[in-house]
């Protein structure tokens, strides 16, 4: 490598290994390679892919400021930035990151799926569906019937049935990769649903839901467009409130914040265990002297005051008389 640049495939075997044995300190031989030889090139866009995998986004920041012109310039590194950072929750800076996706001529489905995430993470739908519309007009991938799957359940939450039936005849389920087959399952629930005559309409849906629920469609509770596409399908409210329970209760999958949601969850262990504090220990009633509660005076004890009275000619021989004497 010091002689010269080798094979531009020997790039990715050499980024593949170092990689796998953990020596991540070999990166820093990526970043003094020259930027535009093909070996770089091929080498870069591995180690974004990996640091994505490994969850090691953190190693991505030195490449990105000393080549991030090169990176922005090559779309299949930038598309792989934008994978990384999909990877890594970081929903905001992936959007800000891709979001000149419109202007790349050669811009693939796949990029795209990430782009389209990054949007449904940071609650911009409108945007997110004008992706998948962009994405069909392109050659077809693995993630093509993603894109049409998506299109498939806005219409199905419109109402337009028709055209949400005509894109799951066209799919072939068992050809499909898991998530895709999450997105078939939910579409054909709800346009089943609304298929369903009134009378059937609950028992269909709480059916389907059902189905739903099952582990092989666990991406339905993790997915932000899924998550809220099966909410608005559900067309009674109490399931969609049961629905929503089920699948996560605190809407993590809408873009809130993970401090928002510890913050929310240490509050919620505080309530739980004071509630659990003042019930082992109850608090006990204050003793009452009998001097604060004095006796009902009855109607013998009024009628030998008045006599008391009428035989005393001051209030000071009255009192010796009612108080008893003190004892020395």
């Amino acid at each position: 490598m010091k002689d010269g640049m080798p094979n531009s495939a020997a790039g990715i075997i050499w980024v593949r290994c170092f990689t796998a044995r953990e020596a991540w300190g070999k990166r820093r031989v990526l970043y003094r390679l020259d930027p535009d030889s093909a070996f770089a090139r091929e080498a870069r866009c591995e180690f974004i892919g990996q640091c994505a995998d490994r969850k090691r986004i953190r190693f991505l920041r030195p490449l990105l400021r000393l080549h991030r012109d090169h990176i922005r310039s090559d779309t299949t590194a930038w598309g792989q930035v934008g994978y990384a950072l999909v990877q890594g929750g970081q929903y905001r800076r992936a959007a800000a990151w891709l979001s000149d996706w419109r202007e790349r001529r050669d811009i693939e489905p796949w990029v795209l799926t990430n782009v389209l995430v990054a949007l449904q993470r940071t609650k911009r739908d409108a945007e997110a569906l004008e992706v998948s519309r962009f994405a069909l007009g392109l050659r077809s991938d693995h993630t093509t019937a993603q894109h049409q799957l998506w299109l498939a359940l806005h219409d199905a939450n419109r109402g337009v049935t028709t055209s949400a039936r005509t894109t799951l005849d066209e799919q072939h389920y068992d050809s499909l990769p898991d998530f895709s087959k999450t997105q078939w399952t939910l579409v054909n629930a709800i346009c089943s649903v609304a298929e369903a005559p009134p009378a059937g309409r609950r028992t269909a849906c709480r059916d389907h839901c059902r189905e739903l629920l099952k582990p092989e469609h666990a991406l339905i509770r993790t997915s932000a467009g899924l998550s809220r596409g099966a909410k608005a399908g559900m067309p009674f409210p109490r399931l969609r409130a049961w629905w929503f329970f089920v699948s996560g209760g605190i809407p993590a999958a809408q873009g809130t914040s993970g401090v928002f949601r510890l913050v929310l969850v240490v509050l919620i262990g505080l309530l739980v265990v004071i509630a659990l504090l003042s019930a082992d220990h109850p608090r006990e009633p204050s003793p009452v002297r009998p001097s604060q509660f004095p006796a009902a005076p009855t109607a013998v004890d009024l009628k030998r005051l008045r006599e008391l009275q009428r035989e005393c000619r001051t209030e000071e021989q009255l009192r010796r008389i009612v108080e008893p004497p003190r004892q020395p």
